[in-house]
């Protein structure tokens, strides 16, 4: 189940979201508790597996 299919919003609402968290990690990691980090990076590698896994289909 993906976002998009839970959520009101259309895939082109969302398309990048990704990005938008590899920008957030980059600017304030540093400031963010270890968990968190940790939590929002693994949600980032699977959301670009997920976007991969689109692109090959």
């Amino acid at each position: 189940m993906s976002f998009t299919s839970v959520s009101d919003f259309g895939f082109d609402r969302v398309a990048y979201f990704p990005e938008q968290l590899a920008v957030l990690l980059s600017d304030v990691a540093r400031l963010l508790p270890s968990r968190l980090r940790c939590d929002l990076t693994r949600s980032l590698i699977l959301l670009l597996n997920q976007k991969i896994g689109i692109l090959k289909n």
